[in-house]
């Protein structure tokens, strides 16, 4: 599949929600986890062999008396913390994706987009955005179509395709993996796009990354999931939004 065929599989979906989860958290238990895990048993098989450590600088003998509290002591916290990333991680797993975008069309059959963080709630039309920071309940509104553009763009990756030239694309069965690069900051952006059996698209996901020095460092990385494609939406604006769309007249 070309990048043409992937932008017309977009373009098809009208309407639709995605629901987005973040994956960052269970990446990180996962990799605690484990170390945390061998670290346990490597104190728990000194202790039962009864090898002498260093404790604070001062050696410990198994003859001494504070040896085996000192050991009990540093199992008990390790296994607490252990716990805690445990739980951390199954948690993070059956934690279900939360509403992030929403999208529908006007009478002109122009793209209305409505995009929900844990800050901003973003209002972005053909030819205006609102945002209104959750914080302070500030408002930014503007008739500017060149900045509801570049929104629409960070919010929805597909609507940038068609103006990128830096991209890779790779097609497997049912899947599809894009990275795109920016050459300016560095910045890679590496998208796999799941198909159900008729060709729809199902989810995608998107791992945000950048490299410096030979080092590469994970921004971001969500599954989104795209559900209600065709059907009728309705946003769910947030009333500030709404009384700014009357005094912007639109």
């Amino acid at each position: 599949m070309n990048i043409q065929a992937l932008i017309q599989y977009f373009s098809n979906i009208r309407t639709g929600e995605i629901k987005v989860k973040n994956w960052i958290p269970t990446l990180v238990f996962l990799i605690m986890l484990p170390t945390f895990f061998i670290i346990y048993f490597v104190f728990l098989g000194l202790f039962i062999a009864q090898e002498p450590i260093t404790y604070n600088g001062t050696p410990l003998l198994p003859t001494d008396p504070t040896y085996t509290t000192t050991f009990i002591s540093m199992l008990i916290i390790l296994g607490v913390v252990f716990c805690i990333f445990l739980v951390g991680l199954v948690v993070s797993l059956v934690l279900k994706p939360k509403p992030w975008v929403m999208w529908t069309v006007d009478y002109d059959n122009n793209m209305i987009c409505y995009e929900i963080t844990r800050r901003y709630e973003r209002l972005i039309g053909p030819d205006y955005l609102i945002i209104l920071n959750k914080l302070n309940n500030s408002i930014y509104k503007t008739k500017s179509s060149i900045e509801a553009k570049e929104q629409l763009n960070k919010t929805l990756f597909w609507t940038i395709l068609d103006k990128t030239d830096k991209i890779k694309i790779k097609s497997k069965p049912n899947k599809i993996s894009l990275t795109i690069v920016d050459e300016n900051t560095r910045e890679k952006r590496t998208y796999s796009i799941g198909f159900a059996q008729d060709n729809i698209i199902q989810w995608y996901t998107e791992t945000v990354s950048s490299s410096y020095a030979g080092n590469n460092n994970i921004k971001s990385m969500k599954k989104c999931h795209i559900e209600n494609q065709n059907r009728a939406i309705t946003l769910p604006i947030n009333p500030l939004i709404r009384q700014t769309m009357i005094e912007m007249n639109l």
